[in-house]
């Protein structure tokens, strides 16, 4: 997954997938990935000190 973390295709690879899989996906489906947050970059001497 990019950095984006589906934000961008997601909603279109789910529909893509029910597709070719002859289902219907669900709106839980279609918006599960856009919920997630976009990734940052977290420097090791933060996880180090647990903050």
């Amino acid at each position: 997954m990019g950095l984006c973390q589906g934000r961008v295709c997601g909603r279109s690879v789910v529909d893509l997938v029910a597709a070719e899989l002859n289902i219907s996906p669900s709106d839980t489906d279609r918006f599960s990935a856009v919920n997630r947050p976009i990734i940052s970059p977290i420097p090791l001497g933060v996880l180090a000190k647990g903050e």
